[in-house]
């Protein structure tokens, strides 16, 4: 088959095979933009992290799961000494209090389970108490949206009463997504204010603290789905958006090798035919839209890597909320492990995109 015949083959093309052609081409366009971007000090992306208000949401959120996890682990540790000698946990108060150096070399191995259970209660109490003010610090960081979000919905309703009650009026501005949410996301706001209060004591009903800290928990899983599902639909897009690129690059790319092909067969062709080719290929336009391609190539995969780590977030987020709304009996730590992975994956996402920002700044 002739270069012409192969070059205007239709066949469909794979998305994976289009991804494996364009690898390389992709990766060196991103390690030359590395070799001429500047250089950002990671003490400068926690510095910004920190200072701005999702950084220390989902800062102290990594720190307080992987507190719990960390007390969980010690926990069963503790637990595990005292089923295997169970007068440890019985006195190992007393004997702590009249410890004899010489009891140290008669019984070191009791004296070292003791110390030992000691210990672990003492770091148990000390971070279910630095949780509890952790939970408490990110309450505080989310309160006060709630007047402007009953703004938001008091001037939906006005609009609404302006335009006559009417079904398709009422339909056209409530029975969408967006209004849906804005419902949703008040519901949630108003129940997790109301929370906060009843931890800073304001308010004392333990009954319907338990009752707000339910519907903060359906609400939250129904925010959680919507999220989920339009990054869902996101990424199919940026990644059909990126097929159709790649496609794109590959034509220009085999017009390239046949303007090649024809630059040796050159002597055999009409003035009118070789002033053509010549424009070809000296146009700046076929240049530039090369160059554009190639940036949006990978901001396509940058954004591709960002919506994988959103969806991973939600994922986590989910499974862990799911595990209250249905009041599943999971393994104790389940809850934590989850949250702490989303916690993980909202972190990792601010520092790729905050370090972006530097650089651009930067530049």
């Amino acid at each position: 088959m002739s270069f012409t015949e192969e070059w205007v083959d239709e066949r469909p093309i794979s998305h994976k095979r289009l991804v494996d052609e364009f690898y390389n081409f992709e990766y060196k366009s991103e390690d030359k933009q590395q070799s001429i971007a500047p250089i950002v000090r990671a003490l400068d992306i926690i510095k910004v992290i920190i200072e701005s208000l999702a950084g220390k949401d989902k800062s102290a959120k990594v720190l307080k799961y992987t507190l719990d996890v960390i007390n969980l682990f010690v926990q069963r540790t503790r637990e595990n000494i005292v089923r295997w000698d169970p007068q440890v946990l019985t006195y190992y108060k007393k004997v702590l209090k009249d410890l004899k150096w010489w009891m140290m070399l008669r019984h070191p191995i009791t004296i070292a389970k003791i110390w030992v259970v000691a210990m672990s209660r003492n770091f148990e109490i000390k971070a279910s108490y630095l949780s509890q003010q952790l939970s408490t610090y990110r309450y505080i960081l989310r309160f006060g949206s709630s007047p402007f979000q009953v703004l938001n919905i008091w001037k939906k309703l006005a609009q609404t009463y302006k335009e006559g009650l009417t079904a398709s009026c009422i339909h056209k501005l409530w029975f969408n997504e967006d209004s849906i949410r804005e419902v949703i996301n008040l519901h949630n706001t108003v129940c997790d204010e109301l929370v906060l209060l009843y931890k800073l004591k304001v308010w004392d009903h333990k009954d319907f603290y338990n009752w707000l800290e339910k519907q903060e928990a359906i609400s939250w899983e129904a925010d959680i789905l919507f999220s989920l599902k339009n990054k869902l639909i996101e990424l199919q897009e940026m990644k059909q958006k990126r097929y159709e690129m790649l496609i794109d690059l590959r034509a220009r790319r085999q017009a390239l090798e046949l303007s090649k092909s024809l630059h040796r067969s050159r002597e055999n062709m009409s003035p009118i035919h070789n002033q053509l080719l010549h424009e070809f290929d000296n146009s700046d336009d076929w240049r530039r839209t090369e160059l554009e391609i190639s940036s949006q190539l990978e901001e396509y995969r940058h954004g591709i890597s960002m919506i994988y780590l959103d969806i991973m977030r939600l994922s986590c987020d989910l499974i862990a909320n799911t595990t209250d709304v249905l009041n599943m009996r999971v393994p104790r730590g389940t809850y934590a492990v989850f949250s702490l992975g989303s916690g993980l994956s909202g972190l990792m996402k601010l520092w790729h995109t905050t370090r972006m920002d530097l650089e651009m700044k930067n530049k």
